[in-house]
Protein backbone atom coordinates (compact mmCIF):
# COMPACT_ATOMS: atom_id res chain seq x y z
CA UNK A 1 0.00 0.00 0.00
CA UNK A 2 1.29 3.39 -0.92
CA UNK A 3 1.44 6.24 1.62
CA UNK A 4 0.02 9.28 -0.04
CA UNK A 5 0.18 12.63 1.67
CA UNK A 6 -0.61 16.03 0.39
CA UNK A 7 0.78 19.28 1.74
CA UNK A 8 -1.26 22.34 0.95
CA UNK A 9 -0.08 25.86 1.62
CA UNK A 10 -2.72 28.55 1.74
CA UNK A 11 -1.60 32.12 1.32
CA UNK A 12 -4.01 34.73 2.56
CA UNK A 13 -3.48 38.06 0.92
CA UNK A 14 -3.96 40.95 3.30
CA UNK A 15 -5.54 44.09 2.00
CA UNK A 16 -2.87 46.77 1.69
CA UNK A 17 -3.21 50.49 2.33
CA UNK A 18 -1.36 53.59 1.17
CA UNK A 19 -0.49 56.45 3.49
CA UNK A 20 0.46 59.87 2.14
CA UNK A 21 3.27 61.44 4.21
CA UNK A 22 3.66 65.22 4.12
CA UNK A 23 6.12 67.53 5.92
CA UNK A 24 4.81 70.91 6.98
CA UNK A 25 6.12 73.99 8.74
CA UNK A 26 4.77 73.78 12.29
CA UNK A 27 4.27 77.53 12.52
CA UNK A 28 2.35 78.18 9.28
CA UNK A 29 1.38 74.80 7.73
CA UNK A 30 3.31 75.32 4.48
CA UNK A 31 4.61 72.11 2.91
CA UNK A 32 8.32 71.36 3.22
CA UNK A 33 10.70 69.32 1.08
CA UNK A 34 13.86 67.31 1.62
CA UNK A 35 13.15 65.67 4.97
CA UNK A 36 14.53 62.12 5.17
CA UNK A 37 12.87 59.26 7.04
CA UNK A 38 13.09 55.57 7.80
CA UNK A 39 10.04 53.40 8.34
CA UNK A 40 9.82 50.17 10.32
CA UNK A 41 7.02 47.62 10.49
CA UNK A 42 6.85 45.84 13.83
CA UNK A 43 10.60 46.36 14.22
CA UNK A 44 11.59 45.40 10.66
CA UNK A 45 12.89 47.88 8.13
CA UNK A 46 10.60 48.71 5.23
CA UNK A 47 12.34 48.25 1.88
CA UNK A 48 12.45 50.54 -1.11
CA UNK A 49 9.89 48.35 -2.88
CA UNK A 50 7.30 49.54 -0.38
CA UNK A 51 8.00 53.28 -0.50
CA UNK A 52 8.06 55.31 -3.69
CA UNK A 53 11.39 57.13 -3.72
CA UNK A 54 13.13 55.05 -1.03
CA UNK A 55 16.77 54.11 -1.38
CA UNK A 56 18.05 50.57 -1.04
CA UNK A 57 19.04 51.41 2.54
CA UNK A 58 15.43 52.06 3.51
CA UNK A 59 15.61 55.85 3.78
CA UNK A 60 13.35 58.04 1.71
CA UNK A 61 13.09 61.75 1.02
CA UNK A 62 9.79 63.61 1.19
CA UNK A 63 9.23 66.09 -1.63
CA UNK A 64 7.20 69.26 -1.30
CA UNK A 65 4.20 67.29 -2.56
CA UNK A 66 4.69 64.47 -0.03
CA UNK A 67 5.37 60.79 -0.61
CA UNK A 68 3.21 57.67 -0.70
CA UNK A 69 3.97 54.83 1.70
CA UNK A 70 2.44 51.87 -0.12
CA UNK A 71 1.64 48.23 0.57
CA UNK A 72 1.07 48.82 4.27
CA UNK A 73 -0.82 46.10 6.15
CA UNK A 74 -2.42 45.98 9.58
CA UNK A 75 0.19 46.29 12.33
CA UNK A 76 2.47 48.74 14.12
CA UNK A 77 4.81 51.18 12.38
CA UNK A 78 7.60 53.49 13.50
CA UNK A 79 8.57 56.54 11.46
CA UNK A 80 11.90 58.25 12.24
CA UNK A 81 13.11 61.50 10.80
CA UNK A 82 16.83 61.19 10.06
CA UNK A 83 17.26 64.59 8.38
CA UNK A 84 15.11 67.70 8.74
CA UNK A 85 14.59 70.16 5.89
CA UNK A 86 17.30 72.84 5.79
CA UNK A 87 16.68 75.48 8.45
CA UNK A 88 14.36 73.28 10.54
CA UNK A 89 14.73 71.35 13.79
CA UNK A 90 14.87 67.56 13.41
CA UNK A 91 12.29 65.50 15.31
CA UNK A 92 14.03 63.62 18.09
CA UNK A 93 11.06 61.35 18.80
CA UNK A 94 9.77 58.63 16.53
CA UNK A 95 6.17 58.70 15.36
CA UNK A 96 4.35 55.48 16.13
CA UNK A 97 1.23 54.70 14.14
CA UNK A 98 -0.84 51.62 13.55
CA UNK A 99 -3.27 50.20 11.07
CA UNK A 100 -6.10 48.18 12.54
CA UNK A 101 -8.80 46.77 10.30
CA UNK A 102 -7.53 49.06 7.55
CA UNK A 103 -7.82 52.23 9.64
CA UNK A 104 -4.77 54.41 10.38
CA UNK A 105 -4.21 55.91 13.82
CA UNK A 106 -1.35 57.62 15.63
CA UNK A 107 -0.61 55.67 18.83
CA UNK A 108 1.72 58.17 20.56
CA UNK A 109 0.03 60.14 23.30
CA UNK A 110 2.34 63.14 22.68
CA UNK A 111 2.52 62.91 18.88
CA UNK A 112 -0.38 65.29 18.33
CA UNK A 113 2.00 68.18 18.97
CA UNK A 114 4.09 67.28 15.90
CA UNK A 115 2.00 64.90 13.77
CA UNK A 116 -1.61 64.68 12.65
CA UNK A 117 -3.50 61.94 10.81
CA UNK A 118 -6.34 62.85 8.48
CA UNK A 119 -8.55 60.40 6.62
CA UNK A 120 -10.70 61.52 3.72
CA UNK A 121 -12.39 59.83 0.78
CA UNK A 122 -9.12 60.28 -1.12
CA UNK A 123 -7.13 58.36 1.53
CA UNK A 124 -5.13 58.91 4.70
CA UNK A 125 -2.51 61.63 5.17
CA UNK A 126 0.09 61.84 7.95
CA UNK A 127 1.34 65.41 8.34
CA UNK A 128 4.59 65.78 10.27
CA UNK A 129 5.46 69.25 11.56
CA UNK A 130 8.88 70.84 11.91
CA UNK A 131 9.66 74.18 13.49
CA UNK A 132 12.13 76.60 11.95
CA UNK A 133 15.43 76.41 13.83
CA UNK A 134 15.32 80.09 14.83
CA UNK A 135 11.79 79.76 16.23
CA UNK A 136 12.42 76.68 18.39
CA UNK A 137 11.09 78.13 21.62
CA UNK A 138 9.12 75.02 22.58
CA UNK A 139 11.63 72.44 23.93
CA UNK A 140 8.92 69.91 24.82
CA UNK A 141 7.74 69.72 21.21
CA UNK A 142 10.67 67.64 19.97
CA UNK A 143 12.22 66.08 23.06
Amino acid sequence: MRDASLNVTVLLKQKTKTLRLEKVDGSNGNRLANAKFTLRYEGNEITSADVVGASDKGTFTVSGEGIDLMNLIDGSYTLNEVQAPAGYVILNNAIHFAIKDGVFQIVDMNADSFATMETTDAGSVLRVKNLPAEKDSSPNLFQ
